[in-house]
């Protein structure tokens, strides 16, 4: 069991050190076993035909992810958020500037692209005519490298790392 966590933390957050009271070490295992089996933690790499996935799917999963971390948040409760370097506080930061971020600044423009779609076109490849769809996967990777180095705080925090 973790009894003081110190790390750095992704997206200019910085460093904290804190020590996790018990909801807070059950929270961050809950939103491991989130983060760590979603597209957060796996990059894709570019294909020979620059193709990296479909957006899409990438976008569902976040906003899956974002509604999930929300939950275990709620379910939690404030016992998680006593100072603004505990688990609950830090976790909103790192969902506002990372998910919400390539959210807030993709999802529509997608869904404009999406509505251009011929009947008969492969949903899949008329994304990769997307002028959007590299600009997209290069913010995805860049978040999912911070996001890498969160979910391995939040292994560190839930004890399952020494």
């Amino acid at each position: 069991m973790v009894t003081e966590f110190t790390g750095s933390l992704p997206f200019g957050i910085g460093s904290v050190k804190w020590t996790p009271n018990t909801k807070e070490r059950d929270a961050a295992w809950a939103l491991y076993v989130e983060f760590s089996t979603r597209i957060t933690s796996i990059t894709r790499e570019l294909g020979p035909e620059r193709d990296f996935g479909s957006a899409r799917l990438a976008m569902d999963s976040l906003n899956t992810l974002l509604n999930a971390t929300r939950e275990v948040l709620r379910e939690a409760g404030p016992t998680i958020a006593t100072k603004p370097d505990s688990l609950g506080p830090i976790t909103i930061k790192v969902l506002n500037l990372s998910i919400r971020r390539i959210l807030d600044d993709f999802h529509t423009k997608l869904e404009a692209h999406e509505s251009n779609r011929d009947p008969g076109e492969d949903r899949v490849q008329h994304e990769r005519k997307w002028e959007l769809y590299e600009a997209f996967w290069e913010n995805m990777i860049e978040m999912q490298n911070g996001l890498k180095e969160y979910t391995e705080s939040l292994e560190s925090i839930a004890g399952v790392k020494s």
